[in-house]
């Protein structure tokens, strides 16, 4: 292993540490209003779809903040197979653009290569 593989591989796991690590929620810049489908941040509140909260609600409460893609489609279309994961992929580009609309600033929602999705942000749930 080369000296540039080695520095590579280090900036790798410090980076997924750093997003592993939760602000408490008390310091976080998103509320979720669960029942309302509302989403509450430093610009303003937005509306969200059902699906979207239910998508937010489950990565807030998952292990590390993270969930895989067949646990993600569940979500999207329970007992359905054919989830796809282009479907997945513009439902996550359209909450992502919904949280930056209300100034949620820097990653939100990142793409787990190969596994699923992981929330990058702390969250109150309301």
């Amino acid at each position: 292993m080369s000296i540039e593989e080695l520095s590579a591989a280090v900036q790798s796991l410090g980076l997924r540490l750093r997003a592993d690590q939760a602000l408490p929620v008390n310091q976080a810049q998103l509320s979720l209003q669960v029942e309302g489908l509302r989403a509450q941040g430093p610009l303003g509140s937005i509306e969200l779809s059902a699906v979207e909260v239910a998508l937010l609600t489950a990565l807030v409460r998952a292990p590390g903040q993270r969930l895989a893609h067949w646990q993600l489609f569940a979500i999207i279309n329970p007992g359905s197979e054919a989830a796809a994961l282009s479907n997945l992929a513009v439902r996550m580009t359209r909450l992502r653009k919904k949280l930056a609309d209300i100034g949620i600033s820097g990653p939100t929602l990142q793409v787990v290569r190969h596994e699923g999705y992981q929330l990058c942000l702390p969250v109150k749930l309301l």
